[in-house]
Formats: C-alpha cells, sequence, structure tokens
C-alpha cells in the first residue's frame, strides 16, 4: 500500500527502497497517509506510515507498528508556485497559514516562504 506511486510520484521511502532493490507489490494507491491505517487494519498487507502517525492511532485499531529494515529517510513537505504569485496578497496569506499549521503540527520551527 502507497500513497503515492509511479516514477515521478513517490515518496523518500519508497525512493530508499528502489535504491535497496526492493520493488513492492503495490495493491492499494491513496491519496493520504490518514487513509492507510484503516486500510491495513484486519488484512495481510503492509505499508511504510511516519512514526508520528502511527503514535496518534487508538492502541485497538488493529495495526502492528514495527521498525523497517532500512533508512526510510525524512518526508519532506514543499510549496512550488508561479513567481507571478510571490507578492500575490491572497497566495501570500496561504503560504502564511501553511507555514504556521505545519509549525504547529511539528510543535517546533517550520522553514519559511
Amino acid at each position: 500500500m502507497v500513497s503515492y506511486h509511479g516514477p515521478t510520484a513517490s515518496t523518500p521511502a519508497a525512493r530508499q527502497m528502489r535504491m535497496l532493490g526492493i520493488e513492492p507489490r503495490v495493491q492499494v494507491v491513496v491519496e493520504s497517509f490518514l487513509v492507510v491505517p484503516t486500510l491495513v487494519a484486519g488484512s495481510d498487507r503492509i505499508a511504510l506510515l511516519q512514526r508520528r502517525l502511527i503514535d496518534l492511532l487508538p492502541l485497538n485499531v488493529g495495526v502492528r507498528a514495527l521498525t523497517p529494515p532500512f533508512d526510510a529517510g525524512p518526508l519532506i513537505e514543499a510549496m512550488w508556485w508561479h513567481p507571478v504569485y510571490d507578492d500575490d496578497p491572497e497566495h501570500i496569506y496561504l503560504r502564511d497559514v501553511l507555514v504556521r499549521a505545519a509549525h504547529q503540527a511539528i510543535g517546533g520551527a517550520a522553514e519559511g516562504v
């Protein structure tokens, strides 16, 4: 199970697995990591998830967390936009909201835009 899959749509962990010669047999592709636990619970599927997400799951959700046998690397979120929007007030507002949300989610310093 993966959140994004393909030659150009991938996660750092998926790229790391490919570099190690591991090509997972993908059965389900989802758009968000948040739905993965419900699709893994009660099945024989496995998935790579962020530790912070696993720590938020209720104990009785039916998912067991194991450490992967390789360095999965960090998940990095980024924003890109056309330079024409650099000074656009609505775009500035949106970028600020996203940076503040990221800062709140990780409880530390989020890089500015």
